[in-house]
């Protein structure tokens, strides 16, 4: 009874964050202003967004009806080698797009990049006050990971990070894929699947993004994998590489903390309903190893540099930052944050202390403002989940040379392409929206169906991911990751999508004969 509550109650929050989500994708889109990160709300064009709809819903119908007329068993095969394919592809195309891109280290990745060649020349300056890692204590883990890599292959050859993003690509392809197998059993959804992520241009181009958002987005979608494995198989193997994957998505990125809060969901569920408590344990266990090995890393560096490490900029500072109404837009970047650490003399209690009560006076502003919060979330939801190219161009376009040395193939993404690619995935976008609407309205409907809650981690992830950028900063960027995660779901909508209209035309063609 509570997994079946809880499911309804999922899906009609993803019904109303989906829906909200397609009709403004259907009239409207964000984009950047050109050199700048100041979102600008542009009409779009309806007429074009329903056509390629159409064109795209026509091809799916028609695909299902072909794969009725041949033998299952053979195309199950076809299926399996076109997933092998697509995988030698992937890495073969992110490794040569990394070999030949140019983009270079820029933002908190150069930062980090510096950071990581000054502690290997035993400079520590960064710990201290108004130092890079005074601020932002929690990125000590993917600073490791950076200097590693630096003595592996060579001081700031941050290019073989890139590497690294390109080879966890195939990965996070066969994860997804791995998935689509525990919870939809229709072969031609994987086809949907193969479709829709490698013509996801943005998360091609962050490969050469020098941060955390591949690899964490990597080894977050291995962790689902093997939390759905879990169970529904209850293989013991899923404690080791569920384990290493949530805690190696942390290290890259803080955030994936949501991932694990949302399986601590549908774990809770599980040991309730098989009356086993080694689910929960071992969340309990992932909870711990996340923050013994981030303190872990900590103090190794506490050591070797005999510097304290900074509590760093609160977090309720970034919440303070997300409910301002700054140049860039509504919860964007605006250095609230590090200017408060900064006022209050890097005393990150203190500065807790009077951005809380900051934070009571907004939400107080905002109370006595309805008409002005509701706009404000509008604006603020909008600029960051209606971005079709996750400001991945904006993010990227930094070169070591200059751009009429590019390769010709770069050139033409950067510059001639550019406009073709974001019109692309304008429309792109609205087709996953739709899908993925369409996927929770038909769960919805379905009766009789034994629902279980492991079946919808990503839809709870979303969910989580959307709600605390609600609060949080946001930016394109951050929306990357639950795209990714729910391309596996618009696949499995189309599948679904393919079978109504089916049924539908099957009807109407049985009436049809009835009536001559």
């Amino acid at each position: 009874m509570l997994e079946k509550v809880s499911d309804k109650i999922l899906l009609l929050i993803c019904i109303v964050i989906f829906g909200g989500l397609t009709f403004y994708s259907l009239r409207y889109t964000e984009i950047l202003h050109e050199g700048t990160e100041i979102p600008w709300t542009v009409v779009d064009s309806v007429g074009g967004n329903l056509l390629v709809l159409l064109m795209v819903t026509v091809a799916v119908f028609l695909f299902c009806r072909f794969i009725t007329r041949i033998n299952r068993g053979q195309f199950d095969r076809w299926v399996r080698m076109l997933v092998g394919a697509t995988a030698i592809y992937v890495t073969v195309a992110c490794i040569s797009w990394v070999s030949v891109c140019h983009v270079r280290a820029q933002a908190d990745g150069e930062d980090l990049c510096v950071t990581a060649m000054l502690f290997m020349a035993d400079n520590y300056n960064p710990m201290l006050p108004s130092g890079y890692m005074c601020y932002y204590p929690h990125q000590f883990s993917i600073l490791a990971v950076i200097q590693i890599l630096f003595t592996l292959f060579g001081v700031n050859n941050y290019q073989s990070f890139q590497y690294m993003n390109a080879l966890c690509m195939p990965l996070l392809f066969y994860s997804g894929y791995k998935i689509l197998q525990l919870i939809c059993k229709k072969a031609e959804v994987v086809v949907y699947y193969i479709l829709l992520f490698v013509s996801y241009v943005p998360l091609f181009l962050y490969v050469a993004y020098v941060y955390g958002e591949v690899s964490s987005i990597t080894f977050a979608m291995v962790f689902m994998w093997q939390v759905i494995r879990y169970c529904k198989t209850g293989r013991k193997s899923c404690f080791l590489w569920g384990t290493l994957a949530i805690v190696f998505a942390c290290m890259m990125r803080m955030n994936s903390i949501i991932i694990l809060a949302a399986a601590g969901i549908v774990l809770a569920v599980h040991a309730l309903r098989s009356l086993k408590p080694q689910a929960v344990l071992w969340w309990i266990v992932m909870l711990f190893m996340i923050f013994a090995v981030n303190r872990g890393i900590q103090v190794y560096y506490e050591k070797v540099s005999g510097n304290e490490i900074s509590k760093g900029i609160p977090y309720i500072s970034w919440v303070l930052m997300g409910l301002k109404d700054g140049p860039r837009g509504p919860g964007w970047y605006d250095e609230t944050n590090f200017m408060e650490f900064k006022l209050h003399n890097y005393d990150a209690g203190q500065t807790a202390l009077d951005c809380k009560e900051k934070v009571m006076l907004r939400l107080k502003e905002m109370w006595d403002d309805k008409g002005y919060s509701v706009d404000f979330f509008r604006r603020k939801i909008l600029t960051q989940w209606n971005a079709p190219a996750c400001h991945s161009y904006f993010e990227t376009k930094v070169f070591t040379c200059e751009p009429e040395d590019l390769p010709e193939i770069v050139h033409h993404v950067y510059y001639e392409g550019e406009a073709a690619i974001n019109n692309f995935l304008n429309r792109y976008q609205f087709v996953l929206y739709f899908y993925l609407t369409m996927e929770v309205l038909l769960l919805f409907e379905r009766r009789g169906e034994d629902r279980r809650l492991e079946d919808r981690i990503l839809l709870i992830v979303f969910v989580g991911g959307f709600l605390f950028h609600v609060i949080w900063e946001v930016m394109g960027r951050y929306a990357l990751p639950y795209m990714v995660f729910m391309i596996p779901m618009a696949a499995v909508g189309m599948g679904h999508t393919s079978e109504v209209l089916n049924t539908a035309v099957k009807r109407i063609l049985k009436s049809t004969e009835k009536l001559s």
